[in-house]
């Protein structure tokens, strides 16, 4: 498991999601909401760890290995729908770009996820 070598994709992507936000705030030119500037770091470091932790059940056994992709799933899911679910409580303005927003963020850093993930799963198969 090297997860220093996870932390290149994971901040190209990051970077990469700040500079579609800021060239989707000069294009819109619509207010984006504040939250979606948090979202980004907090999306990125809850992808580090759950790599940790899909990579180190990866070698341990498969069950392990669909068990913690399962809660991976469960737990970015159940993290983006409080997220907007709390922010369309709150009547904040900006609900549906936020909601936009938090899809997009879990899609980038979901695929870098798999990415990261199919090489480790391939070494331990071999």
């Amino acid at each position: 498991m090297n997860t220093r070598a996870f932390l290149i994709p994971l901040t190209i992507a990051t970077v990469l999601l700040y500079v579609l936000a800021i060239v989707v705030l000069f294009i819109v030119k619509k207010p984006m909401p504040d939250a979606v500037w948090v979202l980004i770091p907090l999306y990125g470091a809850v992808t580090y760890f759950l790599y940790q932790m899909i990579a180190s059940a990866s070698s341990k056994s498969p069950h392990r290995f669909i068990a913690s992709v399962n809660a991976s799933v469960l737990v970015k899911l159940f993290m983006s729908a409080c997220i907007v679910g709390g922010y369309f409580y709150a009547q904040l303005p900006g609900k549906k770009a936020l909601a936009f927003a938090v899809m997009g963020i879990y899609a980038i850093y979901t695929t870098v996820l798999i990415g990261a993930l199919l090489p480790v799963i391939r070494k331990g198969n071999s």
